[in-house]
This record gives structure tokens, C-alpha cells and sequence, in this order.
């Protein structure tokens, strides 16, 4: 289980990304990687229609045989050529270094919106890629758009966000930054767009095995609720990561008013509901809801006495002597009798 600042018994997932400028930094051990702890890796593939990453294929094979699970490849996505093409170029040169991507389980595409001095590329164009890769390929796409860079430029999307914030960037061992970061309650966790991001880049001078100033991300999770979210599966993937993080406030909610008596001052069930402000912080993590829902159902039942058929019998006479219980049982037979009276009438009038 990789250290973590705020709950050592919560496994999330870390992951890094690389590009042809991290091979100069060190020996891009991606062994040494996974022993460290690492889950999640994608490399740049390419950029707009004329720039391919040389290192990108050796990169992912690597990747793939020191058992990384959950792979991925990048474009930069620029303001031209069109994003048909961009898309064309990327997919084509992920088919001639890495034919095997297509047919790897966990694997997903990385779109790279930034606003560049010299191409300030707009939100549209990084919406338009995911959409038309995920088209194309039917593959997860997610949008590494910094809360910084595109506030809420990207409000609407239907796109899984990356959101990248340094901070003071510390040059430390992964998993020790993501601590000093704030962790779970670190400033990258925050709603913008609308959306809670899945993932947040959290450093970019991290020690990762043995590789110096590598790009460190996390993701609030379990390996399994990371994969059930790339491949599109799971009970709750139909929502997006704000309806699930408001589902899963609620059913801390609902165990904070079932199972801890702390239920004053509420009056109906929309009292145990949360708001979720632009710029807020939350606290829990909102791919726990599967957790969380799973713990309260673990949680042993409040035993009641048996119950045999001579107290149903018992509990049955006694009603029966209850004068409220005999003339609501009338009440309910009056339709029933008067339509049974209207129609041996009817029957003897046909008679005659």
C-alpha cells in the first residue's frame, strides 16, 4: 500500500506522465516505477499533425512489461489544423508504434488542452478531440485542463477532468509530496467546470523509482474503481463525478442521521442534502460511493426477536378485537360487497 498523509488504510492511485523530455532526466525505469507503487502511465504520442514523440513506443512497451495495469497515450491539441486531422495523426501513430493499445483492457486517451504564449487554444478544441476520439475509438477520453488555465471554460463537458496545480512543486518521493500537497484535501481537488477533476498533477519534480523530476498524479480511489471508470463500467458510471460526489454526501448523510442519532433540526429527507459550490474543496472522495455504500450494507443488522406462527395467529386475534381495526377492515369491503350486492341484483332482475 503507497504512504499517505491522510489515511493510511485508503490504497488511492498514483500515476505519471511522460513525455520524449523525461529520457534525458534518467534511465525511464518503468520496473523500478511499479515497484515503487505506480498504477497508472501515459506517455505524449503526439502534437497537433507534426510532432510524434520518438520515445512513445519503447515507453509503453516498457510500461506494459513491467506490469503497469492501466496505460494511456497523449496528444497536445493545438488551435490548427483541424481536430479531425489531429485526431487522424494521433491515432494513426498510436496504431504504428503501439498496435497491441487497441486490444489492452485498461487503457485510455489523454487530450492535453493548454493555453500555449504562442497558441492560446481554446476550450472547444479540446472538447471537439475527446469527442471525436472517444468516437473513433471508443475509448475513455479525459481532458488534462488545469483549473488555472480554463476555470469553467469547460462547464458542460461530458469528459473526465485532469487538473494540474503545483504549488510549491516539491522535489520529493511521490507519494511523500502528494502528503505535503494536502493529500486528499490538497488545493487540485476542487470542483471547476462544474466537475470534480478524476485526476490531479500534483507535482511535476517527483522522485519515482528512479527517475528525478517526473509529473506525480493521483486518483481518489481504488485500482478497481479507476478501472470500472476508464473502461465505463461500474453501477454509478452513468452519472458524472459531481451527481456521484453529491450521492455519496448524501449517504454519509444518511449514515451520520441512521446509525448516529444526530437527526435534529431535520424534517424531511431534501434536509439531508448538500450543495456543491463553484471553487469548493470536499473533503471526502467521490469514488468512495461504492465504498461507502458497501460499508453501511456490511454492517450487521439490529437483531429482532423471531417471530413463529403462533404470534402472527396471536397478534391477528387480538386485532380482531380491536373495534378501529374492524371498522377499517368494513371501510375497505365496502366496494367490494357493494359491487357484489349490484350485481346479484342485476342477475335476478335478468332472471325475471
Amino acid at each position: 500500500m503507497i504512504p499517505m498523509a491522510d489515511d493510511p488504510s485508503i490504497p488511492n492511485v498514483f500515476g505519471w506522465d511522460a513525455s520524449d523530455f523525461d529520457w534525458d532526466r534518467g534511465p525511464m525505469d518503468l520496473a523500478a516505477a511499479a515497484r515503487d507503487g505506480i498504477q497508472f502511465f501515459t506517455h505524449k504520442a503526439t502534437e497537433a499533425t507534426s510532432t510524434r514523440h520518438s520515445h512513445y513506443g519503447e515507453a509503453m512497451r516498457r510500461a506494459r512489461d513491467a506490469g503497469i495495469p492501466i496505460l494511456g497515450a497523449y496528444h497536445v491539441v493545438r488551435s490548427s489544423p483541424s481536430v479531425s486531422s489531429q485526431v487522424d495523426y494521433f491515432l494513426s501513430y498510436l496504431d504504428s508504434q503501439t498496435p497491441w493499445w487497441r486490444s489492452w483492457g485498461d487503457w485510455f486517451l489523454q487530450v492535453d488542452l493548454e493555453k500555449w504564449p504562442y497558441d492560446t487554444v481554446p476550450a472547444s478544441a479540446g472538447e471537439a478531440f475527446a469527442d471525436l476520439v472517444e468516437q473513433r475509438t471508443g475509448r475513455k477520453a479525459v481532458i488534462y485542463a488545469s483549473k488555472g488555465q480554463y476555470g469553467n471554460e469547460l462547464t458542460g463537458t461530458s469528459h473526465l477532468l485532469w487538473n494540474a496545480n503545483y504549488g510549491t512543486d516539491p522535489v520529493l518521493r511521490y507519494h511523500t509530496a502528494y502528503g505535503v500537497r494536502g493529500g486528499d484535501t490538497g488545493p487540485g481537488w476542487v470542483v471547476y467546470s462544474g466537475r470534480m477533476p478524476t485526476f490531479w498533477q500534483y507535482g511535476s519534480q517527483t522522485i519515482i523509482g528512479n527517475q528525478p523530476m517526473c509529473d506525480a498524479n493521483a486518483f481518489r480511489g481504488t485500482l478497481a474503481e479507476l478501472r470500472a471508470l476508464i473502461s465505463g463500467g461500474g453501477p454509478f458510471m452513468a452519472l458524472t463525478e459531481q451527481e456521484q460526489d453529491d450521492l455519496y454526501r448524501r449517504v454519509c448523510n444518511l449514515d451520520h442521521f441512521i446509525f448516529k442519532g444526530n437527526a435534529k433540526g431535520l424534517e424531511s429527507i431534501d434536509d439531508l442534502k448538500f450543495g456543491l459550490g463553484e471553487g469548493t474543496t470536499v473533503p471526502p472522495q467521490p469514488y468512495e460511493l461504492t465504498r461507502k455504500i458497501n460499508e453501511l450494507l456490511s454492517r450487521p443488522p439490529v437483531q429482532a426477536a423471531p417471530i413463529d406462527q403462533a404470534a402472527i395467529n396471536a397478534a391477528v386475534m387480538a386485532a380482531m378485537t380491536n373495534p378501529a381495526v374492524l371498522a377499517a377492515i368494513a371501510e375497505a369491503m365496502r366496494p367490494v360487497v357493494d359491487s357484489e350486492l349490484d350485481e346479484a341484483f342485476r342477475g335476478g332482475a335478468d332472471n325475471d
